[in-house]
């Protein structure tokens, strides 16, 4: 889970807790922060570090700035939907945390529902489908989505560890190597 729900947990830069207001359910919350579409928004606003790093940087600004579904609106989620959810992520909770190319697919062209972790469809079904009306095509565009973002930060650092090695310099020079890349090339 990218989200964890623990209240034993030593908190530094890197884990931090997350405190939700009085009136809102933690483990609703838990339910939506470890949606897809949640780590979808996460990782377009994460930095992605130096390129070298296939690690997104994501810290308390990033967190803080992310969108969440409005649990306080009974309209925008009913109580059925709420107890939907919140079994859906007792079974997701049961479940090993796999990367997104285990639990969604390996690359963007085999998203399909089939090869989805069925306790992660579910969850996602019912924010995407149920609560926010997306029909099945965008559910899967945002799957598609967010594979596509990890692959692109994997690419990328393993092209600046290459080009850092192939030209025996830092990894300045093989930033600065991609950038011209980028700038010239379009790439």
């Amino acid at each position: 889970m990218p989200i964890f729900l623990n209240d034993k947990i030593f908190e530094d830069k890197k884990q931090y807790g997350i405190f939700p207001k009085k009136d809102v359910d933690a483990f609703l919350l838990g339910a939506i922060l470890n949606s897809t579409l949640t780590r979808l928004f996460i990782e377009f606003t994460s930095r992605q570090l130096t390129g070298a790093q296939a690690i997104a940087d994501i810290d308390v600004v990033v967190v803080s700035s992310t969108l969440v579904l409005n649990l306080h609106d009974k309209s925008i989620v009913t109580p059925k939907q709420r107890k939907q959810l919140k079994k859906a992520f007792e079974k997701l909770l049961l479940t090993t945390s796999d990367s997104v190319f285990r639990e969604i697919a390996p690359s963007s062209n085999e998203v399909l529902f089939d090869n989805v972790k069925k306790e992660r469809l579910e969850l996602d079904k019912i924010i995407l489908q149920d609560i926010l009306g997306l029909p099945e095509t965008e559910h899967l565009e945002i799957y598609r989505a967010v594979v596509d973002f990890v692959q692109a930060r994997l690419d990328k650092s393993k092209s600046v560890k290459k080009r850092s090695k192939k030209k025996g310099g830092s990894v300045a020079d093989a930033m600065t190597g991609n950038l011209y890349d980028e700038v010239i090339n379009g790439d």
